[in-house]
């Protein structure tokens, strides 16, 4: 997996464009979402009353696993081994889907699971030319400035035409109908960024 900006860097980005904060996708959508999580996480700046939420941990690992067999350097069955083992290590450490009800937490592992396993057997390379994995990107839309990382990137020759194609691989839910045109504000947003740099 490629590295996030350390907070001295994002602290030079803010610097050098002169913006007092930087901000994330996810940061904009928790607040439209949820303001009062917001402010408990981002203003007030209370740690969460428990760290043993599984989600982002497995989608971290799909995602770094995807980012190595799109390299070659791992095959499918060893993306599947890891994925198993990984996962079946962060839930004998406790880790949950659901923190409140164990039958719940279970039904959802295991839906959860079947999800990913199922993108881990069928998932093919993207094939294309200059491709870039968990590229870091900084966008600037009027005062504000976005950081981001891109899944994956790469160009398709089209009719002898060369086009950007962004990637945001989803571990976590299905998105159909309206969702589609909610969430594609971060591959808008990412799309700009392109734009901006020609």
């Amino acid at each position: 997996m490629a590295e996030r900006l350390t907070h001295e860097e994002l602290e030079q980005i803010k610097k050098e464009l002169n913006v007092y904060d930087i901000y994330s996708f996810s940061k904009i959508n928790i607040f439209e979402t949820d303001p009062y999580g917001y402010m408990l996480r981002y203003i007030l700046r209370i740690p969460e009353d428990a760290n043993d939420s599984i989600y982002s941990h497995c989608g971290t690992i799909v995602h770094d696993l995807t980012e190595e067999f799109q390299a070659g350097k791992i095959t499918r069955e060893k993306m599947l081994s890891i994925y198993e083992d990984k996962t079946f290590e962060l839930e004998a450490l406790g880790f949950k889907f659901d923190r409140t009800n164990d039958d719940k937490n279970e039904i959802i592992s295991k839906k959860y699971h079947a999800c990913n396993t199922h993108f881990i057997k069928n998932y093919n390379k993207i094939e294309g030319k200059d491709g870039e994995s968990e590229s870091s990107i900084i966008i600037k839309v009027g005062n504000f400035v976005f950081v981001g990382y891109i899944d994956y990137k790469h160009v398709e020759t089209i009719e002898d035409e060369d086009y950007l194609v962004i990637t945001d691989f989803k571990t976590s839910t299905i998105y159909t109908g309206n969702k589609i045109t909610k969430e594609k504000a971060q591959l808008l947003l990412y799309s700009l960024r392109h734009i901006q740099k020609g």
